[in-house]
C-alpha cells in the first residue's frame, strides 16, 4: 500500500502541473481522492488485513494515468478554442433576494422534520432506544461487521438524500454571502449543518466528508470568480 500511495502522490503532483495548477481540475480531484483513500488504506493496512494484488495496482495506477492524459488533452483543446472568444468579466455578485431566504426557512423546517422521522425509524428498526448505539448498530450491520437484520422502509433512503442536497444548495448561498458580501446568513448556515449531519444518522461519515469537500470546491470557485475568473 505504501508503494501505491507514493505512486499516486507523484501522479497527483503531475496532474497539478499539467492542469494549470488548478486545485479543482478533474484530474486533481480524481487522483487526489484516490491518493487520500490509498493513504488511509496504508495506515490501516494491518488492522484491515489488506493485501494489494498487482492487478489491482495496475488498474488503479493505469486508470489514473489515463484520466490525467484525457483531462490534459481536453483542457488543451478547450484553451485553443477559448482563445478565439472573449468573455466579459463580471466581479459584481448578485444579492440574494429576500424570498430565497424565506424559502430556506420553510426547507429548514422540512429538514428538521426529516431528522426527527429518521431518528424514530432507526430506533424502531433496531429496537435500541439509545440513538448513538442504534446508529452504530445500523452502520455495523450494513457494512457486514456484525450479523444482523434491519428492516428499514424503502422511503428512508430518499429522506436521507433530501437534506444533503438542500444543504449543498444552501451552502453555496452561504459561502457566496460570506466570501462576496462579507455577511453571515443564519438560515442557509443551519440548512448546511443539517445537510452535513444527516448522513451520520446511518453512521455514513464518508458522505459527510464528501459534503465538506464539495463545499470546499464551491468556496474555491466563488473565491476565484471574485478575483480573476470570468
Amino acid at each position: 500500500m505504501i508503494f501505491l500511495t507514493f505512486v499516486l502522490i507523484i501522479l497527483t503532483f503531475t496532474a497539478y502541473y499539467l492542469n494549470q495548477r488548478s486545485l479543482v481540475s478533474p484530474a486533481i480531484l480524481f487522483s487526489g481522492g484516490l491518493t487520500i483513500a490509498a493513504a488511509i488504506a496504508w495506515i490501516n493496512e494491518s488492522a484491515w488485513n489488506l493485501q494489494l494484488d498487482f492487478r489491482t495496482f495496475l488498474v488503479i495506477t493505469l486508470g489514473t494515468i489515463e484520466f490525467i492524459i484525457v483531462s490534459y488533452i481536453t483542457n488543451f483543446i478547450f484553451d485553443v478554442i477559448s482563445r478565439h472568444f472573449s468573455y466579459p468579466k463580471n466581479k459584481n455578485s448578485l444579492s440574494i433576494s429576500n424570498y430565497v431566504g424565506k424559502r430556506f426557512k420553510i426547507v429548514l423546517l422540512i429538514q428538521v422534520i426529516i431528522v426527527l422521522i429518521s431518528i424514530i425509524i432507526i430506533r424502531r428498526a433496531t429496537g435500541i432506544s439509545d440513538l448513538m448505539t442504534a446508529i452504530n448498530y445500523v452502520n455495523y450491520v450494513q457494512n457486514g461487521f456484525i450479523k444482523g437484520q434491519i428492516n428499514l422502509p424503502s422511503y428512508f433512503s430518499v429522506l436521507l438524500i433530501f437534506n444533503p442536497a438542500v444543504g449543498l444548495t444552501a451552502g453555496y448561498v452561504f459561502l457566496e454571502e460570506i466570501i462576496i458580501n462579507k455577511r453571515f446568513t443564519y438560515i442557509p448556515f443551519f440548512n448546511l449543518i443539517f445537510g452535513l449531519a444527516t448522513p451520520i444518522l446511518t453512521g455514513a461519515r464518508g458522505d459527510s466528508i464528501v459534503f465538506i469537500i464539495s463545499l470546499a470546491v464551491l468556496g474555491y470557485f466563488i473565491a476565484n470568480e471574485k478575483s480573476s475568473w470570468s
